[in-house]
């Protein structure tokens, strides 16, 4: 075996990175490149100069392993700065045990002004913690089931019965407890329908234009740090993303841009969910409400199993919660930066770091 090193990749890595991405990622290297590697790494605008957000470990010509950023617009107390969003973190499982990981996250963090992390795994996780990352406040997941299934009833039938499943599921409670819940549900959420109140619309929108750039300098101060949500970036990253076909949906309150939401349904091989990646308006604006029930409300049209969505912004939650939706779990955020660095008043999703891409991790 020659000499393993790390380095920054170039564009002349590109055929020995897509070989690398066969193999790191056997079933769903499609989704990967070459659409997606392309959109993400060499055309994103964001990016200074002609160098690759990419490190490599290379054994002789072949890459054995790569730590990449999503390189993005990150505005903190008004001052914008480029953030580096650690992904598609993979060692061939041949050359793992060589401290390898460690070395190219260490690549990773040196090569970006700020190095963050928002969804990880507990391995990633661990080797951040050791190079320096620092966390944030968790960012609640907030899950809505939209058509109940049934072998889940059955486990919760056997579960609070003390009945054995084979009983249950001859006598068919389970499919019977599934459509009652499910439609119990379906009547809760008429219920919970905002209707836009006089001189709002909602419109649908196939890019984002000069009126979100005008919400973006209204709204951007309510929060300490955030991505910045301008026409540029929402375009690149909602309407141009390989894979994924975001619905893109801008509040209007007598002509003027009062909030946007962005979600979408997932496609096979995910499992069939519905996902609400991003909203943005005033916290204190109810029009949130109405956004996110809008949203809520076309995927439980779609026939999606469930609706999930995330925020770190409290009145953002309580509507969550106040639509019918439950917290199922939280995600740390980790941060590296030369900067000072604010623990409260972000503004995180699921539309953040690459926690919306397809498939759904």
């Amino acid at each position: 075996m020659s000499e393993l090193h790390i380095r920054q990749a170039t564009l002349a890595d590109k055929p020995a990175l897509f070989d690398f991405l066969r193999l790191a990622y056997l079933d769903r290297w499609q989704s990967k490149f070459p659409e997606r590697w392309e959109w993400e790494f060499e055309h994103n605008p964001f990016l200074r100069g002609n160098d690759l957000p990419i490190w490599v470990a290379v054994d002789g010509d072949r890459v054995v392993g790569q730590s990449c950023a999503l390189v993005e617009p990150l505005v903190v107390h008004g001052k914008e700065y480029r953030v580096g969003w650690g992904v598609d973190f993979f060692v061939l499982p041949e050359y793992r045990g060589q401290g390898l990981g460690t070395r190219l996250q260490q690549a990773n963090n040196a090569g970006n002004d700020i190095f963050m992390s928002l969804s990880m795994a507990a391995s990633a996780a661990h080797i951040k913690s050791n190079i320096g990352l620092q966390p944030l406040p968790p960012v609640p997941v907030f899950t809505k089931i939209i058509h109940h299934e049934p072998e889940s009833v059955l486990q919760t039938l056997a579960k609070r019965t003390k009945l054995p499943e084979i009983l249950l599921r001859g006598a068919g409670l389970h499919h019977l407890g599934a459509g009652l819940l499910t439609a119990r549900d379906a009547r809760r959420d008429r219920g919970r329908i905002i209707l836009p109140a006089g001189g709002v619309e909602l419109i649908p929108v196939q890019q984002f234009g000069p009126e979100v750039d005008d919400l973006w300098a209204r709204v951007s101060g309510k929060f300490s740090a955030l991505v910045r949500r301008d026409s540029e970036y929402l375009n690149w990253k909602f309407a141009r993303q390989p894979h994924a076909e975001h619905q893109r949906v801008i509040a209007q309150r007598n002509g003027q841009a009062c909030g946007f939401v962005i979600f979408r349904q997932t496609r096979p091989p995910e499992r069939n969910a519905g996902l609400i990646l991003d909203m943005f308006a005033d916290p204190k604006d109810d029009i949130i409400r109405v956004l996110l029930a809008y949203a809520t409300h076309q995927l439980r049209e779609r026939k999606v199993m469930y609706v999930q969505a995330a925020s770190s912004v409290r009145e953002f939650q309580q509507v969550f919660v106040a639509l019918g939706f439950k917290q199922t779990k939280t995600a740390t955020p980790m941060i590296r930066a030369g900067v000072a660095i604010p623990q409260e008043g972000w503004l995180l999703g699921k539309g953040d770091h690459d926690w919306d891409q397809f498939p759904l991790a």
